[in-house]
């Protein structure tokens, strides 16, 4: 039996049809307890009486519930309906690259940050020991406040288990595997960097690095064909991203980059990212309220009483996405539109915007709003952020990105300024991440 949309399944009720692909179906469902949209995965009923379908599925389940990072798709849990395996996952709004890609090839600085924010997943992901094995424009949705999530892990790999078939490679996306992937030996970390260049390229140039009309001849391409560079097809590109591209494309792995912390690190010194920067490619929901035209800076406060407003609706990960909309947006106003994107459902992201401009107005008017006079500089405590090296703060930056993503710069650098120590520092920092075990493997990497 096939489920429909209208039927029940274990709690919840499905909607309508999120996606197909060559493995399973994706709904759209509403958990009738909480009434979180949420996305349900299953495999198709066709595959289910195949064992290798089913043990592939089943791997996606267990290696995505290891996973909790802002930019990944969340997983919820996995249950048994009516002989179907079911997996609940977070119903990320948005589009997928894919999608996008449609219109045109991004601006080179809206893909710079695409692909910093999923850089941040793959250093979480191999972290824990998954490979990925499938990145392709397809499994990256860009959401309305231009966050970046990862999504299908079906052919993911765990990190010191045998090798998955040639059929299992062969799942991903021909256009996008890596040359070890097509030989299907000794598929690592720089695989994933490899797919991600190829869908880097694409990004910026609205065309694949290697095509062909054959399966044989994509394959081939993939192991002896050189990309023509992507600045001499989009001039708008820089030199510096165009060569961090071809790096990503290197046919040896040994050439690649050798972490996402150094990709994403020369991305960054490229001079080509910009955290703050505005993309025209969506717009802001209809539904942000109208703040006064001088809306005040947001202050510590706010930030504050926004996760607790934040909370009911999306859970634990509140605090993560405060503080991300927090370091892409100044304005109160921003802020509150780009979190009530996370909410599902128009009746709770209109109780939350009307929260926030409540909230709003009585800062206003007690006056707790960030001064607008110039700024007096900062003091420094004496055994703080002027005594720690350039180099250890990076460090600890590319370190906590592992597990929160891009706004570890921005934390470390504020949370440096207000405290006395290194170790108060880290201790610090290491309070930003959801999972224990992964702040005590932070704190662990930074002493």
């Amino acid at each position: 039996m096939e489920f429909q949309v209208g039927d029940t399944v274990n709690g919840y009720q499905v909607l309508d049809v999120l996606g197909k692909g060559g493995m399973g179906k994706v709904f759209r469902v509403q958990n009738m307890l909480s009434s979180r949209i949420e996305a349900m995965k299953v495999i198709r009923p066709e595959l289910e009486s195949d064992s290798g379908f089913a043990d592939r599925f089943l791997r996606e389940i267990v290696l995505h519930a290891r996973l909790d990072h802002p930019n990944i798709v969340r997983f919820y849990t996995a249950f048994r309906a009516e002989n179907h395996i079911c997996m609940i996952m977070e119903c990320a709004e948005g589009i997928s690259l894919h999608d996008r890609l449609r219109g045109g090839p991004l601006n080179p600085a809206e893909a710079v940050l695409y692909i910093d924010q999923v850089l941040s997943a793959l250093a979480y992901a191999h972290a824990v020991g998954v490979i990925h094995r499938d990145i392709k424009p397809a499994n990256i949705i860009l959401s309305p406040s231009r966050i970046s999530k990862l999504t299908d892990f079906g052919i993911a790999k765990a990190a010191g288990v045998s090798k998955l078939t040639a059929t299992g490679m062969a799942l991903g996306s021909l256009y996008y595997i890596s040359p070890e992937q097509v030989r299907n030996s000794g598929i690592a970390a720089r695989s994933d960097f490899y797919s991600l260049g190829v869908t880097f390229y694409e990004a910026v140039t609205g065309k694949r690095p290697i095509e062909g009309d054959t399966e044989y001849s994509i394959m081939h391409g993939h192991l002896e064909r050189t990309p023509i560079p992507p600045m001499e097809l989009n001039p708008q590109l820089s030199p510096a991203v165009s060569a961090i591209i071809m790096r990503a494309l290197e046919k040896n792995p040994a050439d690649r980059f050798s972490s996402a912390e150094e990709f994403q690190a020369a991305l960054r010194n490229s001079g080509s990212f910009n955290g703050e920067m505005a993309s025209s490619a969506f717009p802001r929901p209809a539904e942000a309220p109208s703040f006064a035209a001088a809306a005040p800076v947001i202050d510590a406060v706010q930030l504050e009483k926004l996760q607790a407003r934040l909370s009911p609706f999306v859970g634990p990960i509140a605090k993560i996405l405060v503080s991300q909309a927090a370091a892409h947006h100044l304005e109160y106003s921003r802020i509150c539109a780009s979190l009530a994107e996370h909410i599902p459902g128009q009746r709770e992201r209109e109780a939350f915007l009307k929260s926030c401009k409540s909230d709003s107005q009585s800062f206003q008017t007690s006056g707790v709003t960030r001064s607008t006079a110039t700024p007096q500089p900062a003091k420094h405590p004496t055994n703080s952020f002027e005594a720690l090296k350039p180099d250890d703060l990076q460090s600890i930056k590319r370190k906590l990105a592992a597990y929160i993503g891009p706004i570890a710069g921005v934390l470390v650098d504020r949370t440096a300024r207000s405290t006395h120590s290194r170790r108060e520092l880290c201790e610090t920092l290491a309070k930003e991440i959801p999972a224990e075990r992964d702040r005590s493997a932070f704190l662990s990497a930074v002493r």
